[in-house]
């Protein structure tokens, strides 16, 4: 499968929709395979990032993050992503498996009024995208 094959487009109407930066949407996809972490897992993995000393707090502050245990002298903190943080990442693997992107300036924010040329470009590779997906599930129902 080519399932990177339309990444940098999903990372943007991710990106978009969600308010959440490149580097803290892929910390999002390395905790949504953990299920449960502690602070020293996500420090693991923080290391390869640009540093920012704030990503862990921002990500709790945003409702990407939650403690489900207290910590104590003898145990640490245990985390998970929230239900927010879940479906935000199994949203972007939908698009990357052929889910078709949202064509509503409600749902879509480059398809609002106003836009950037940039949003603009994406948008017309967002209904290419859609078109060829559609062509695809065609294709494969005559079979």
């Amino acid at each position: 499968m080519n399932y990177l094959k339309y990444w940098r487009v999903v990372r943007y109407f991710i990106q978009g929709k969600y308010g959440v930066t490149q580097p803290d949407l892929e910390m999002l996809f390395f905790l949504y395979d953990e299920h449960y972490f502690t602070k020293a897992k996500f420090k693991e993995f923080d290391k390869v990032f640009s540093w920012d000393k704030d990503r862990f707090e921002r990500l709790r502050r945003n409702g990407w993050v939650e403690k489900v245990s207290v910590e104590s002298k003898s145990r640490l903190g245990v985390y998970n992503l929230t239900y927010k943080g879940k479906r935000v990442v199994a949203y972007a693997y939908a698009l990357l498996e052929g889910k078709e992107f949202p064509t509503d300036d409600q749902n879509n924010p480059v398809f609002k009024r106003n836009v950037s040329f940039t949003d603009k470009m994406y948008r017309n590779a967002m209904m290419e995208i859609n078109e060829f997906t559609r062509q695809r599930r065609l294709r494969a129902q005559k079979e």
